[in-house]
């Protein structure tokens, strides 16, 4: 009796274990899914509290890009792109002046990379912002090509000038000036107040040494000396000076898109033009870098400034 009432308390046991084992997955499974889901919906609803809490602040600095743009269509943006830059070009006094504007380019939202599902298709299709492209071209002296790039630059309006190209002529008395700009706008967003127009940026008086030189015109060659007789031999002269870099000026910069210049003059009378690679006596150039340009000399890399000698460093670190 004691060893049947064993037995069945056995097998008992080991049904009781087999029960639980075939459970298991249509218990804790699920439920460890179900676990999971709810983390996720909670991280997700929390992010979207964060999002709304800085959507004040986001909005204010949307509206103060907005208010920078010059409209909030393409039609009205390309009107007042190529009203601004044909008076620009008029108050400098540019000859052969031709303003021309381009394609318009849409960025898409972030949304559509970050979201899934129907129910943001509004946002994953929802344009970001859009660039438009402009051109300004003309004729004139030195000066007024840099009081051009000096007033696009200050004009309260977004902008961005990708492409500057100039072309010297009559000995660098005139040029042919290209500049490429882009400007953007949100679809729909119209500034309340369109950005004034400048009539005279101030600031132009760093540019005054520049503006005053000409970089571009080739000196005359050289007088020949006269011969004279020959000389009793003299004693061995002393070492060369050290080079006058203290002399040389740095007069101007082109940063463009495939190229890049800069250009130096010694007083009156000597002037170089140097690409990246060349070389001023052992000051090799090895980039442009906005207004200055970057040398590297004894091993050692500084920038120089445009207007400034080449004694006027500033050390950059590797």
């Amino acid at each position: 009796m004691i060893r049947w009432l064993i037995g069945t308390i056995a097998v008992l046991a080991g049904a009781a274990l087999l029960f639980l084992l075939a459970l298991k997955p249509l218990y804790l499974d699920p439920r460890a899914e179900l676990q999971d889901e709810v983390e996720t919906l909670t991280d997700r609803i929390a992010s979207h509290r964060q999002a709304l809490a800085e959507r004040g602040r986001i909005d204010e600095l949307i509206d103060g890009y907005v208010d920078q743009t010059l409209g909030g269509d393409v039609e009205t943006v390309d009107h007042r792109l190529r009203t601004r830059l044909n008076r620009i070009g008029e108050h400098v006094g540019l000859n052969d002046l031709v303003v021309n504007t381009g394609r318009t380019v849409a960025h898409d939202s972030p949304a559509r990379r970050r979201y899934r599902g129907g129910a943001m298709r509004e946002l994953r299709e929802r344009i970001d912002f859009l660039v438009h492209e402009g051109t300004i071209s003309g004729e004139g002296a030195f000066d007024d090509i840099l009081r051009l790039l000096h007033h696009i630059e200050h004009e309260p309006w977004i902008k961005r000038i990708t492409n500057v190209r100039l072309d010297p002529r009559d000995n660098g008395r005139r040029f042919a000036a290209t500049i490429r700009l882009e400007t953007i706008f949100l679809p729909g967003r119209s500034p309340q107040d369109v950005p004034a127009q400048v009539e005279e940026p101030e600031g132009f008086e760093s540019y005054v040494t520049l503006a005053s030189s000409n970089p571009f015109r080739i000196p005359p060659p050289p007088e020949p000396e006269p011969e004279t007789p020959d000389e009793p031999e003299e004693p061995e002269p002393e070492p060369d000076p050290p080079f006058p870099y203290n002399e040389w000026r740095l007069t101007g910069v082109i940063e463009g898109t495939a190229d890049a210049e800069v250009w130096l003059r010694r007083g009156n009378s000597d002037a170089r033009r140097l690409e990246p690679g060349e070389s001023l006596d052992e000051a090799r150039l090895l980039a442009v870098r906005g207004d200055a340009a970057e040398f590297e000399l004894d091993d050692q890399r500084f920038l120089v400034r445009v207007g400034r000698t080449m004694n006027d460093r500033e050390p950059v670190s590797r």
